[in-house]
């Protein structure tokens, strides 16, 4: 070994393992990397190794140590990719864990059955290496955690937020479930571009379905329909409760000119009052 394979430790890691010894090392020890479970199955596990391997070893050819060059980052994919489908089958990230560990070993266990006296900067930048793919496995999946609950989250907002038009110029905004102060702010927002597209004049926002109503939210809610009303507007508050009844006359707030009905219905025929239209029923055949 020379005086410039000694200054890099990835020069001293092709000089003390090779691709063929690496695969036979693996493929010695594939059961180790089922576990108890078969979330993957032998031809994946090998497939996996061999890919995995060739990744390796064009890491290691680059010569670069960091941790932000392609040849690293087609890594830590393969290793994604890998612990998204045993997540799929319902293994655990354990399972990923306890392969990239095995990896980790092998190599090591190579190295150290070599006949020469390697510095100790092969085995450091190995335990860096496995260490930062583990890091970086387990980042990628919290990060697709979050966004699959914060998709989530916005999908149960919108169902929880059904604006209708149900007749020319009126929507009417059922609110179902409670509302907190998300809620309020994202349905003020929903509402409010609704009623720029569809040019509504009148808002009827029904009450009826509201299972817990916090009373620090009546400002917001007071809110919305000012908004509305600068949107020009009118609103009718409809299906109020005793206890939101309660809330609302505890606070001193202006709503406006807003209309309050007991139920829907009276909110509907207000509404077709306001528009000049008259409701009546037809007489039966």
């Amino acid at each position: 070994m020379t005086t410039n394979d000694r200054e890099n430790p990835i020069k001293e890691i092709l000089l003390a393992i090779d691709r063929d010894s690496f695969m036979e090392g693996l493929k010695t020890h594939t059961d180790l990397l089922f576990g108890p479970s078969n979330n993957l199955t032998r031809e994946e596990t090998e497939n996996y190794s061999d890919e995995f391997v060739d990744l390796f070893f064009s890491l290691i050819q680059s010569g670069k140590m960091d941790f932000e060059n392609e040849e690293y980052r087609s890594l830590a994919h393969l290793l994604e990719n890998i612990h998204r489908k045993i997540l799929l089958r319902g293994g655990s990230s354990e399972l990923l864990f306890r392969v990239i560990r095995f990896l980790q070993s092998t190599l090591i266990d190579i190295i150290l059955s070599q006949d020469h006296d390697y510095p100790r900067g092969a085995m450091h930048y190995i335990v860096l290496l496995f260490g930062q793919l583990q890091i970086q496995t387990f980042r990628n999946y919290q990060e697709d955690r979050e966004t699959a609950i914060r998709t989530q989250h916005e999908e149960l907002l919108a169902l929880a937020t059904p604006i209708t038009e149900i007749w020319d110029g009126v929507l009417t905004l059922p609110v179902i479930g409670a509302m907190d102060s998300a809620r309020v702010l994202h349905m003020m927002e929903k509402l409010l571009l609704r009623i720029e597209s569809s040019r509504a004049k009148i808002i009827i926002i029904d009450l009826t379905s509201v299972s817990a109503f916090e009373t620090n939210n009546v400002p917001q809610l007071a809110q919305v329909i000012r908004a509305t009303a600068l949107m020009g507007a009118k609103s009718i508050l409809t299906g109020i409760r005793s206890e939101i009844a309660r809330s609302l006359a505890g606070l001193d707030l202006d709503f406006g000119d807003t209309e309050i009905c007991a139920t829907l219905s009276e909110g509907l025929k207000s509404a077709f009052n306001y528009l000049g239209l008259a409701v009546s029923r037809t007489s039966d055949i």
